[in-house]
């Protein structure tokens, strides 16, 4: 389950790209293509978040989490919600499940990271006999949009996990 939720927790930059237009009938012709290359596709300052990355990658789950506390309070609002993501499921690779679910729990409930934070809030949840809030979490997500086909298998599997816990 981590492994499906983490791969939002990545850091890599996008590699160079490359444009091509043809020209009017000269399309045999390398001479009638304008080729336009990105040639600075490195950011201009170095991530600020790349400790992190690297620990994360490195198995270091505690120190990456708390390398991305360090980052939160002062991240620009475009990245803050991705370092909260990463943060919680750092933490839930340490097998800090209630650190985890404590900032699952106030991370926004919709943007980018709202069908990642949704599976591994309820999965923490069902981890630690939270059923009631794991039905209700997947309860809100599972009619979503923006659920791709084998989230909402996960979905579906977990909603039954959990009403078979609740029936115990």
């Amino acid at each position: 389950m981590l492994s499906k939720v983490g791969k939002l927790v990545t850091n890599k930059i996008p590699a160079s790209t490359t444009v091509a237009g043809v020209r009017g009938s000269e399309q045999d012709s390398a001479s009638g293509i304008d080729w336009i290359t990105d040639e600075d596709s490195s950011p201009s300052q170095p991530d600020p978040a790349a400790d992190a990355y690297r620990l994360l990658q490195n198995g270091a789950y505690s120190e990456a989490a708390a390398a991305f506390a360090r980052l939160i309070p002062n991240a620009p609002d475009s990245v803050k919600t991705q370092y909260q993501y990463s943060q919680a499921w750092c933490l839930a690779s340490a097998n800090d499940l209630v650190g985890a679910i404590k900032l699952l729990r106030v991370m926004p409930a919709s943007g980018p990271f709202t069908i990642q934070r949704a599976l591994l809030l309820a999965r923490l949840n069902l981890e630690t006999g939270a059923i009631p809030e794991a039905i209700q979490v997947l309860e809100s997500v599972r009619l979503s949009p923006e659920l791709e086909t084998d989230d909402r298998v996960l979905v579906q599997g977990m909603l039954q996990e959990a009403r078979a816990l609740k029936s115990q």
